[in-house]
């Protein structure tokens, strides 16, 4: 992911999205949906300069900051994705997102509720942190911890 919403002196009425700010693993189909995003971000920011009277000018420096935030929810979700295939060189926090997945699947299966939530997020329609729902997280934890009694 290039950091240009990081950089100070950011050309004036000049943007970058889609591929040019964040490539995806093809295999999650994140691209197209990140860049159409992108591009609605892009026409928000346009309409409302627009609607306000003023001109361009500044516009691109705070289009990159709000891409940036944009692109933290999606590259989070591949890039701890990616880590599972590798245990033993992930973060903690890609470690206790796996925990945590792997026994939401199982419920997922199970319940149509957290599937739905699941499949949200997944198709990029709501943010990650419906899964930590209260209602979710407990269902997890509560499968997590019976299952560990009844191997144990």
């Amino acid at each position: 992911m290039a950091p240009y919403h990081l950089v100070k002196d950011w050309p004036d009425r000049l943007v970058a999205v889609g591929d040019a700010v964040c490539v995806f693993n093809p295999v999650y189909g994140q691209g197209l949906t990140v860049a159409a995003m992108e591009a609605d971000l892009l026409h928000t920011t346009l309409t409302r300069q627009r609607a306000a009277g003023r001109p361009l000018d500044g516009v691109a420096r705070n289009f990159q900051r709000r891409v940036g935030r944009l692109l933290l929810a999606p590259w989070t979700l591949s890039t701890n994705s990616d880590l599972m295939w590798t245990p033993l060189r992930q973060p903690a926090g890609a470690r206790i997102a796996h925990w945590f997945n792997t026994r939401l699947f199982r419920v997922a299966v199970k319940d149509a509720a957290v599937w739905s939530r699941f499949v949200r997020v997944v198709n990029m329609t709501a943010s990650p942190a419906v899964l930590f729902h209260p209602l979710v997280a407990a269902k997890v934890l509560a499968a997590a911890f019976s299952r560990e009694q009844e191997s144990g």
